[in-house]
């Protein structure tokens, strides 16, 4: 007898499922074309291809059984043919018969359905989780493609449920199956989307929250500087949304379940995220190696830890080298060719030629005289220079009056730096 019961219980519940549960998402889509012009004979374009594409949905209404226009073959193109189902709609609809597409016209061509599969736009929808308690989030999320056009959303369902972004939270306040559908428009295109999950919210006495848990992980978990590295986190057990809060080495954060870093040192690189869901938290770490890339000499690129490179021919110690901005002279050398050595770890100096040996010379006076009582007897060295490898003293006198005939007589001595003392010829 119990299990009789039993049988009939379970045979009433799945009865109850079948009435609750909506259908598939694919069949259940339904789409809309949008008008925003007055379309008459000559007009072209996408909205006379969709006024055809309605217009060959009823067979009244049917432009052509074959050839240009008829259903799956429709051009674009408003023809005579096309205009004579403009008039045969107009008259079903009891509208002014013109053959014009006017504004009423388009009113109601507007709330004509149109199967998924004859429209560009597509999209679908669902819920997670699939099963949450009183109080506990649930998101639903959108999935539009198919348009080059931007995406609006309007969200319905359960609960007064609402919205217009791609994906929206609901805390609901009371348990039973709660569904949702979204309407999707861009450009020419409406599709109104019923959700492929239906949530069940069951009361607090009744729901068991499972224990929390959650793993974080790397991916790759080697890589060389400068390669992305992707940080997931993976959070099961709870009932309810999810936020996320990253951090870790090098100033890595977050709120979302992936991030991606690419690091500039190498070394050991950590994660660490909390999880929180409604007054529940948890932390994850996980942990990936950074290395240094490893130097090619010959491949013509000066890697971090080399100081030159072998040039486009990868040979080493020729003009083709490449060593930067460095130079003979910045390596402490008069001039000549540098060039890079065989490991490209250090500069090849062999071409470079030092400076040569300078003297230094130094001039003193020992005496000087004048026959002429107009000269003051006051000389000083004023400048020396190089003419012709030949040493050159400018003297300067205080002479009055001037133009007079200086006669001088004076002794240079030059020293050089080999302590010489020799006596000027003349």
């Amino acid at each position: 007898m119990n299990r009789i019961r039993l049988f009939s219980i379970v045979f009433i519940l799945l009865q109850i499922l079948a009435t609750v549960l909506p259908a598939d998402a694919e069949t259940g889509s339904v789409g809309y074309f949008l008008f925003s012009k007055t379309l008459y004979k000559g007009s072209r374009g996408e909205e006379v291809r969709n006024l055809q594409i309605i217009l060959n949905l009823d067979p009244i209404t049917q432009i052509a059984s074959e050839g240009p226009a008829a259903p799956g073959n429709e051009t674009g193109t408003f023809g005579n043919l096309t205009k004579d189902a403009v008039k045969r709609f107009q008259k079903k609809y009891g509208l002014r018969v013109t053959g014009i597409v006017d504004k009423k016209t388009r009113s109601v061509l507007e709330r004509i359905p149109v199967p998924p599969d004859r429209m560009s736009l597509k999209g679908s929808c669902r819920a997670t989780p699939e099963s949450a308690g009183v109080g506990q989030a649930v998101r639903w999320s959108s999935s539009p493609s198919g348009s080059k056009s931007s995406y609006r959303y309007s969200w319905a369902g359960t609960d007064n449920i609402s919205g217009s972004t791609q994906s929206i939270t609901k805390i609901y306040q009371s348990g039973g199956f709660k569904e949702a559908e979204v309407i999707i428009t861009s450009g020419r295109e409406r599709l109104v989307i019923p959700c492929d999950t239906t949530v069940l919210i069951a009361e607090a006495e009744h729901l068991t929250v499972p224990p929390p848990s959650a793993t974080c992980s790397a991916s790759p978990t080697q890589a060389a500087i400068g390669t992305p590295i992707t940080w997931t986190v993976d959070a099961s057990g709870w009932i309810g949304g999810y936020t996320y809060n990253w951090s870790g080495s090098d100033g890595l954060e977050g709120s979302a379940t992936s991030i991606v870093k690419s690091y500039t040192t190498d070394g050991e690189k950590t994660a660490r995220v909390t999880v929180t869901s409604g007054d529940r938290e948890v932390i994850a770490s996980c942990s990936a190696s950074v290395t240094a890339p490893v130097a090619q000499c010959g491949n013509n690129i000066i890697e971090s830890n080399e100081t030159c490179e072998c040039g486009l021919n990868g040979v080493c110690g020729d003009n083709d080298d490449a060593v930067g901005q460095n130079q003979c002279t910045t390596q402490g050398f008069q001039s000549g060719t540098l060039r890079c050595s065989s490991n490209c770890t250090a500069f090849d100096t062999s071409q470079c030629r030092a400076f040569t040996e300078k003297k230094t010379t130094a001039y003193s006076w020992s005496s000087v005289s004048s026959t002429d009582t107009n000269i003051v007897p006051f000389v000083w060295l004023r400048e020396l220079t190089k003419q012709n490898n030949i040493d050159v003293l400018k003297l300067a006198l205080n002479a009055k009056p001037p133009g007079h005939r200086v006669l001088l007589d004076f002794d240079v001595h030059r020293t050089i730096n080999t302590q010489e003392s020799d006596k000027c010829p003349d």
